[in-house]
């Protein structure tokens, strides 16, 4: 009990709220007993402290990936996409937006949550605010399929993080990234759905985590690593898409050109 204790105050984490964990755990589970429930608190409260401290399992700072990829989309976006195209504003904007926000946090009602999480919140409201009724439902549908799949990810990992095999951020990237892809066809509304998706997981997991007094916060660097390999997974599988259908019509234009010179 003494370690955990210990643990608790260097994840700043109150003895009391340590105490009312390990309780909560045995409530919950009645399978566990209290040297269970030590351990299982001082792996938890370790892997809690390290992500607060900004460093994940093999040391890489959190954030590496989103500030990385996150300047390169923007550089291309500003620089290189047609300054014609109405969506090279948008994404420029709200790039920029996450990118000066993320490192910032703040309190509300029962949340920790950094400024980020507004700047994606927004996003999403401007636009799916024009969609069609239908439209917007299975968007919403398929956000809540993907939030439950990112959600429950997550509880397993905290439970059991044996089967977490590779890296997790890539494993729950790709989780999301297939499920994007099946439930929609659209390229847009794919993107769509995993951000509104992963934002929705976050809340939910935050909420979990709160009843047992698990600090977590919203939007926080790691999770916008996450999504930002996710939303990189679907741009190349887009971008490989749209190679393939270029390949193809040109393809079946050559090949309409020889039966017409054939005929003729």
């Amino acid at each position: 009990m003494l370690k955990s204790c210990k643990a608790a105050i260097s994840s700043s984490i109150s003895i009391h709220e340590a105490y009312s964990t390990m309780a909560s755990l045995m409530n919950f589970s009645p399978f566990l007993n209290m040297e269970q429930c030590k351990k299982f608190m001082q792996k938890r409260l370790n892997y809690i402290s390290n992500c607060h401290n900004g460093n994940d399992r093999r040391g890489i700072m959190e954030g590496l990936y989103f500030y990385w990829l996150a300047w390169l989309a923007w550089i291309c976006a500003t620089f290189f996409m047609d300054k014609k195209n109405p969506a090279r504003i948008k994404i420029t904007v709200w790039l920029l937006a996450a990118i000066v926000s993320a490192p910032y946090k703040i309190h509300m009602f029962i949340f920790d949550l950094h400024l980020s999480a507004f700047s994606i919140a927004i996003f999403l409201f401007i636009e799916t605010r024009k969609k069609k009724t239908g439209s917007f439902l299975y968007l919403y549908l398929s956000s809540f399929i993907i939030m439950l799949a990112y959600t429950s990810f997550l509880l397993f990992e905290l439970y059991d993080p044996v089967w977490v095999l590779f890296d997790r951020k890539i494993m729950i990237a790709a989780i999301g990234f297939y499920l994007a892809l099946l439930l929609q066809k659209n390229k847009y509304n794919r993107c769509l759905a995993l951000i509104s998706g992963f934002l929705q997981g976050e809340i939910l997991y935050s909420m979990i985590l709160w009843q047992f007094n698990f600090p977590y916060s919203i939007s926080s660097l790691a999770f916008l690593d996450i999504l930002i390999i996710s939303l990189a997974m679907l741009i190349t599988w887009s971008a490989i898409e749209t190679a393939i259908a270029l390949m193809s019509r040109s393809t079946l234009n050559q090949a309409e050109r020889e039966e017409q010179k054939l005929h003729e």
